[in-house]
């Protein structure tokens, strides 16, 4: 099954993906993400956190996902969805708004410190999104 990753992004961050070479795009390490992001995410958390996700509370759920990411060991257990490509959006335009619309090849996911300069807070984990070669 091919999956694709769409991405909205705001102006500045929009530009750089193309103009600058940012090959790379960060998100929060939150629950939304890690639902989004991590293959098989309910066994991940139950196999690394020892509850069912479905069990707790949104607080809850939010350390204990910060607390596995930030364990070296149970990080290395994440696997990631197998995304074929990144739909990167200015926004949220129609589809027929290829202006505001580019397509790279996905290179990868991986949790990390990403780069200020693209975004990214000092000092901060993140799911890292990796962008291979434009496609459109």
């Amino acid at each position: 099954m091919k999956e694709q990753l769409q991405l909205s992004l705001k102006t500045q961050w929009f530009k750089l993906t193309d103009t600058d070479g940012k090959t790379e795009d960060y998100r929060n390490i939150n629950e939304y993400w890690f639902k989004r992001l991590v293959f098989q995410h309910k066994m991940v958390f139950r196999y690394t956190y020892g509850y069912d996700i479905d069990l707790l509370d949104k607080q809850t759920i939010e350390v204990a996902i910060n607390r596995i990411v930030k364990d070296s060991l149970k990080a290395k257990m994440i696997g990631f969805k197998p995304f074929t490509h990144n739909i990167m959006t200015l926004g949220y335009p129609k589809s027929t708004d290829i202006s505001r619309i580019k397509i790279f090849e996905h290179a990868g996911i991986e949790i990390g410190f990403g780069k200020e300069e693209w975004g990214a807070e000092p000092n901060k984990l993140y799911f890292i999104i990796k962008h291979g070669k434009r496609i459109q």
